[in-house]
């Protein structure tokens, strides 16, 4: 436990070793861990594909999802490779037809190829991507509220966006309040229009307030 997280290399220098020899000890005690699996209580499992290295040299991966380990790997990510992966299951007792679940990446290959080698399995996507669709579905909806939204607070308080300008800040448009409403008062009545002091045109204000309490602003000076 000492040494995960750390490269080859690195522990091979640690043990004043040769990283080829490293590479040996790691392989044969993968080999000798995957010769004593036991996949006979696989019933539901994740598929997915991920990059062996730069470029379109993928690999496809199936994880046992109760039991939170890698049971089957093999090369691409074709139709076919849910084949594959059934077949180095059943290699280690893992039978496909056992299978009741299976979580997978959107690719259609996976699909059809779930379809084909366990039909009994009930078939989801995984969290990832229906958030990454949720998301792209709503960007430009998000996108479109926030321009529209600056461009009313624009028009509404005219005056806080031209001050914010002058004193060359970038206005931001406060947030809303509960109900919708955004906060604008007038400045002449004593209000901020941003009470709290949040953003850009908020401390702008504030600190001419301040000024005009201590400086020729004030109403000691004025009078």
């Amino acid at each position: 436990m000492a040494l995960s997280g750390m490269s080859v290399v690195a522990i091979a220098h640690l043990m004043h070793e040769t990283d080829t020899r490293i590479w040996r000890l790691l392989g044969k005690a993968v080999a000798e861990a995957r010769d004593a699996a036991d996949y006979s209580d696989v019933v539901r499992v994740g598929i997915d594909d991920t990059a062996r290295r730069r470029g379109q040299s993928y690999i496809s991966i199936m994880a046992d999802l109760d039991g939170q380990r890698a049971v089957a790997v093999t090369q691409g990510r074709d139709k076919g490779a849910v084949g594959r992966l059934c077949a180095e299951l059943k290699e280690h007792a893992g039978y496909r037809t056992k299978v009741l679940e299976v979580i997978r990446d959107m690719a259609e290959a996976y699909s059809l190829g779930v379809a084909a080698e366990m039909p009994q399995a009930t078939q989801s996507v995984d969290s990832f991507h229906v958030v990454q669709l949720l998301m792209r579905a709503t960007d430009p909806v998000r996108c479109a509220e926030r321009r529209e939204s600056a461009e009313k607070h624009k028009a509404a308080c005219p005056d806080e966006v031209r001050m914010a300008e002058g004193e060359g800040v970038a206005h931001k448009a406060p947030a809303r309040q509960e109900g919708g409403a955004r906060p604008c008062e007038d400045p002449s009545q004593g209000g901020t229009r941003l009470p709290d002091g949040r953003g850009a045109a908020g401390r702008v204000l504030m600190r001419r307030q301040k000024i005009g309490r201590q400086g020729p602003w004030s109403a000691s000076a004025r009078g």
